[in-house]
């Protein structure tokens, strides 16, 4: 395949308002349904592919001779640039729900955080394009593969359909799930329950899970990773049917049905701590323990009454063995495989010194933006951060500019890193580079004392969400560039293009996440059908360090599992198998039931068939129910009728 295209010809269609508006359209549609997907899977899918589909599709049914390969491309670099900001967003900012924060959260100061991460990822990543691009000629897979997308406009109108098909079965089995109107008005339900449980109609032990969740979305995710994905059904294969059957069998937990009710506060917390559980005092309170103790018994052990009843009518047993090994183990793996990612990656960090070094005898060009340019882009993007820890924390102005200077460094060299990897491995150390920014600001600014670490969290968690967000756009930008640069693209166009549009997806994000979370909380994290597994792990990360209450062991153990499968030859296996461990085991399996049928319609049908009817119609089901289930939410909110959809 060439590596570089002949000018397009005089007056045919590029950057132009419709594809801009356009991309603004597709762009925030995919950032809702994106925010939801990362809350739900604990990772956020490839949009550019998507994008490249949905411009195609709203750019030939406008007509007037609108959609030229070019055009389209604008349109899928501009709502790329939107919709990226997802992924930053829902690793990092519902951490700071989970941790309890949310009272103390303003989300204009998340808006501004993401906002400085994608302007100064935009301003440090254009200047390295026609290094990385067009001398280094890295590979950046997706970006080739949405390439081959764009060359075949006749298939659009084919994949546009199937699209459309995707988003309306989806949508109606959410709705199908989530509207509640059989029933009494005091107990309403829904025509279908959310969740298959086929292990308990062939009698399976309540440890052993075998669970599918009635989402379509799960299923696309699957349909999109093929045999990429087959590590997660693994890992969650290996969680539920190896070391949860193995945990009981050595007596590792403990039956709650056979436990004596405690006398007084003191032995309900001794229970507490043989079951490793906090909130036992739940459980206590459901089975009728608490008739008779004393009033002083703590409030923290009395709010979680849902999760005693899921215990006992659930099975215990395998909620103990979730919350107290299986949610912790996926925790460490994550953090670990994310640690190690940033360890291998070592050539990639090598290769974007070598880059930066080099690009200074490149910038400057014409079909580049400029440096000046650059510089004040740069300048409003330090400000903003700056902004968000002024308004978002109590900091003093030393530690707000420490935060500023600090997390705008790690920023770039987080962007300049993961934009490298991506090109050479398609894979992208996002999670880590966050992990280590969250753990490097509530060093540097908290100190030692317990209440001045909790102080400097939100500000932490602010430049860990601007790290997140500008790195992922360094990779995303990179991956268009090497889209435009093969179908002949001007690069200044796209770079205005995103320069327009990029602020905009923080907004959206972070107005997402607050509606899940909904106006009484509790809308997503450990329990609910959005487990927030990324955010999650931040948390765990955060409390570990700022109480020094956490099952390291557990950490530790999962740590070291997952650098030693990040070392494998295995795309993203440590990640995969880590969230396979912390996800419901409904979620995973459902997602590995459309990793077997895409590698079976593979198979059979070859791969150009997955390119041209399966993503298209995956993409369908992913925004069908995503889109469907955030406006449930948004009308809950507005009219207060309990619809919402989580």
């Amino acid at each position: 395949m060439s590596q570089s295209e002949a000018p397009p010809p005089t007056g045919y269609r590029e950057w132009t308002w419709t594809a801009l508006l356009t991309s603004l359209f597709v762009g925030s549609a995919m950032c809702v349904a994106f925010v939801y997907s990362g809350l739900k899977l604990g990772f956020t899918l490839a949009g550019s592919t998507i994008a490249a589909i949905l411009g195609f599709a709203v750019l030939r049914l406008l007509g007037g001779g609108k959609g030229s390969i070019l055009e389209v491309n604008q349109v899928q670099t501009g709502a790329s640039a939107v919709n990226v900001a997802s992924s930053g967003i829902v690793f990092t900012i519902p951490a700071i729900y989970l941790l309890g924060l949310g009272d103390q959260f303003n989300p204009w100061a998340g808006v501004l955080a993401g906002m400085a991460g994608t302007i100064i990822g935009l301003t440090v990543i254009v200047p390295l394009r026609k290094q990385i691009i067009e001398f280094e000629r890295l590979r950046f897979p997706s970006g080739l593969a949405v390439a081959s997308i764009l060359r075949a406009p006749g298939e659009s109108k084919a994949k546009a359909k199937l699209l459309v098909l995707g988003f309306i079965l989806s949508g109606l089995l959410l709705l199908a799930t989530q509207l509640a109107i059989f029933g009494s008005a005091e107990h309403p339900s829904p025509l279908l329950s959310d969740k298959f449980d086929l292990g308990a109609l062939l009698g399976v032990p309540s440890f052993v899970k075998l669970a599918f969740g009635l989402s379509l979305l799960n299923v696309a995710a699957g349909l999109l990773a093929g045999k990429g994905g087959l590590p997660m059904l693994a890992g969650a294969l290996l969680a539920w049917w190896v070391v949860a059957p193995i945990a009981h069998s050595l007596g590792w937990t403990i039956d709650l049905h056979q436990l004596a009710p405690p006398e007084n506060c003191a032995e309900l917390a001794q229970l507490s701590w043989q079951a490793s559980l906090p909130l036992l005092g739940d459980l206590a309170q459901a089975s009728g323990w608490i008739a008779g103790l004393p009033e002083t018994l703590p409030l923290a052990d009395l709010d979680s009454i849902n999760t005693a009843a899921a215990l006992h009518t659930q099975g215990a047993e395998a909620d103990l063995l979730y919350g107290d090994m299986l949610r912790p183990l996926g925790i460490g793996i994550l953090i670990g495989g994310a640690l190690m990612g940033i360890i291998l990656s070592g050539p990639a960090i090598k290769a974007a010194v070598s880059s930066l070094a080099k690009s200074r005898q490149t910038v400057g060009a014409s079909d580049e933006a400029g440096l000046g340019q650059l510089g004040i882009g740069l300048l409003i993007g330090i400000g903003l951060l700056m902004a968000a820890t002024m308004i978002g924390t109590q900091l003093s102005f030393g530690d707000v500019m420490i935060t500023t200077i600090v997390g705008s460094v790690w920023l770039a060299l987080a962007g300049l890193i993961v934009a490298q990897a991506t090109g050479m491995t398609d894979i992208s150390p996002i999670s880590g580079m966050a992990l280590i920014a969250v753990t490097l600001m509530i060093f540097l600014v908290g100190g030692s004392s317990q209440d001045t670490m909790q102080a400097a969290c939100l500000p932490a968690i602010f430049v860990g969400a601007a790290v997140c967000v500008g790195a992922s756009q360094c990779a995303d930008m990179m991956q268009d560039f090497k889209t435009g640069h093969l179908v002949g693209a001007r690069p200044k166009l796209q770079q205005l293009t995103q320069a327009l549009l990029s602020w905009i997806g923080p907004l959206i994000a972070v107005g997402v996440v607050a509606l899940l979370w909904g106006p009484k909380g509790g809308g997503f994290g450990p329990g609910q059908d959005l487990p927030a597994p990324q955010a999650q792990a931040l948390e765990s990360m955060v409390s570990g360090v700022v109480n020094g209450e956490a099952p390291w062991d557990k950490y530790g153990l999962g740590a070291l599992l997952g650098a030693s499968l990040s070392m494998l030859p295995i795309t993203g296996v440590a990640v995969l198998i880590g969230l396979a461990m912390y996800l419901p085991a409904y979620i995973t399996l459902s997602y590995g039931v459309g990793c077997i049928i895409s590698m079976g319609l593979n198979k059979k049908y070859g791969s150009s068939f997955i390119s041209e009817k399966v993503v298209p119609f995956a993409a369908g089901l992913i925004l069908g129910e995503a889109l469907i289930a955030v406006g449930l939410n948004v009308w809950a909110v507005i009219f207060g009728s309990g619809a919402g959809a989580h």
